[in-house]
């Protein structure tokens, strides 16, 4: 709708968003398209919840005219015991597609 000049603008902010909200030792990286993974190290699920609600916030609080609103859904999920990279990111995977059919703007745990 936009054109690319626009969601590029769009992604840099929310980056910006992003450094500013997570720790020092967390990690962020756009992953493609208009995803990012955020690593984020020993939080319990409740704690995770904070930070995904406080990414929420400064992105609701966000200006990035001319787009009205910009939303976010995560998929979450906590490191389990014998974990692989693919059983991690297949977790995460399905529940971020259960937050979007849910209604998006929202996070849901795997």
């Amino acid at each position: 709708i936009y054109g690319h000049q626009v969601g590029d603008e769009v992604l840099i902010k929310l980056s910006n968003i992003l450094q500013k909200t997570i720790r020092e030792n967390d990690f962020f990286a756009r992953w493609g398209g208009e995803e990012f993974i955020l690593i984020v190290t020993n939080q319990k699920q409740e704690e995770l919840a904070l930070i995904i609600e406080k990414i929420q916030i400064n992105i609701a609080n966000t200006d990035f005219m001319p787009v009205e609103k910009i939303t976010s859904s995560y998929g979450a999920t906590l490191y389990r015991y014998n974990d692989t990279k693919e059983s991690i990111l297949s977790r995460v995977d399905e529940a971020l597609y259960r937050a979007k059919e849910l209604g998006r703007d929202r996070y849901e745990f795997s």
